[in-house]
């Protein structure tokens, strides 16, 4: 997200279209994104914010955008089958737990 007067909110019906393709790049709080980043990207958004708050920590931030555009853009959520989507999650949640994958102290 970027606060430039070029930019525009990422919600609904502020006209943002979401192409077929796009990079999603985030930047640190304290510096942000690169010059040459901004200079050579097509838009620039950001998420609107109420109340207190001035920033979102990063983790948020890119959740909150890959939220907006899934509403922005539904095709994009894709339409893996239910049972596709267990088999991808039974083969990873055992991928994680295999005993190579944990540090040795937790494996004694």
């Amino acid at each position: 997200t970027e606060m430039s007067p070029g930019a525009v909110p990422l919600t609904p019906g502020s006209g943002l279209e979401v192409p077929p393709r796009l990079a999603v790049v985030m930047g640190r709080e304290v510096d942000g994104v690169s010059q040459e980043f901004l200079q050579n990207a097509a838009q620039r958004v950001y998420i609107p914010m109420y109340g207190f708050a001035q920033s979102f920590n990063v983790s948020v931030a890119a959740a909150l955008v890959m939220a907006s555009l899934f509403h922005l853009c539904p095709s994009a959520r894709g339409d893996m089958a239910s049972e596709e989507r267990t088999l991808l999650r039974r083969k990873w949640f055992t991928a994680l737990a295999a005993p190579a994958a944990l540090p040795t102290a937790a494996v004694e």
